[in-house]
């Protein structure tokens, strides 16, 4: 785990578990280990010196290349084929981070976070997601995220529609399901963009789930928008939700387009949050 984790985002889930046995009432297995703090130092030891592996964006290059490979995969039924692809599609063009469209598990899921069926609203110009829980929002106030319409091979709006199209799920489970019944997980999300990206010829060890996030902000930075546009629309920052919400239909419904119509230079370098002052 220590080479696959940061020393910091291990205390993250160390302080999380600390507080759920000690809200049911259990004692502390935290502070009570001895050899935790010894191992930890020793992970933290390690990590200084081992250099961080890079995440790469996917763009709309990547995504077109994804889309031709996803159809050459036999063995991916064609079911699963529109769910992943919705899901690509969905995480790219609503800059979105793998916990606020997955499952934590194939078989359970929890409602008051999971983004569910009955969370995706068909409107006039594309589909509304209902965000209830996500990195930049501690209260759970929750934010609705638009996808609109691209008018190009990749399309967010069209893949949703695929997908649902099939989806016989009810509108209670999380809105990404296999064939089988499970629910789509981060895990299994890579696995599966790895093994496209390995067929493309890419080094697929430096690409996850959050490289359509990452190249989402990427692309949009290529096409021009403004840092505070694409921090408001990625949620980078606590107050983001708000300025998102003050933001005009029009100005919403273009995004896609621009989007799908960037051309990402190869030497362009990924955008950064926190390479301009962060609201």
């Amino acid at each position: 785990m220590a080479t696959d984790i940061q020393y910091q985002t291990l205390k993250v889930y160390l302080a999380g578990i600390k507080h759920h046995h000690l809200t049911l009432g259990l004692s502390d297995p935290v502070s009570s280990s001895t050899r935790l703090p010894l191992i930890l130092r020793g992970i933290r030891r390690r990590g200084l010196h081992l250099p961080p592996t890079p995440r790469l964006p996917i763009t709309v290059k990547t995504m077109t290349q994804l889309k031709s490979a996803m159809r050459e995969r036999l063995d991916i039924p064609p079911y699963d084929q529109r769910m992943y692809w919705a899901a690509f599609n969905t995480a790219f063009f609503g800059f979105l981070r793998a916990s606020e469209y997955t499952s934590t598990s194939p078989t359970n899921c929890n409602p008051t976070q999971t983004l569910l069926r009955s969370d995706l609203t068909k409107c006039d110009s594309g589909f509304q997601l209902h965000i209830k829980a996500s990195k930049t929002d501690p209260f759970r106030l929750g934010t609705d995220l638009f996808l609109s319409p691209s008018h190009g091979p990749i399309c967010p709006v069209q893949a949703l529609q695929k997908y649902l199209d099939v989806r016989n799920s009810t509108q209670d489970t999380p809105l990404f399901v296999y064939s089988d019944g499970s629910f789509l997980t981060p895990p299994r999300l890579t696995t599966v963009l790895r093994s496209l990206l390995h067929k493309l010829g890419y080094n697929e060890e430096h690409y996850a789930s959050h490289s359509f996030r990452i190249g989402a902000a990427t692309t949009a930075a290529a096409a021009g928008l403004p840092d505070w546009l694409i921090k408001t629309l990625g949620r980078w920052s606590s107050n983001s939700y708000q300025r998102y919400i003050q933001l005009n239909s029009k100005a919403i419904s273009s995004i896609s387009s621009s989007l799908a119509d960037a051309h990402v230079p190869q030497d362009f370098p990924e955008w950064d949050p926190f390479s301009s002052v962060a609201d």
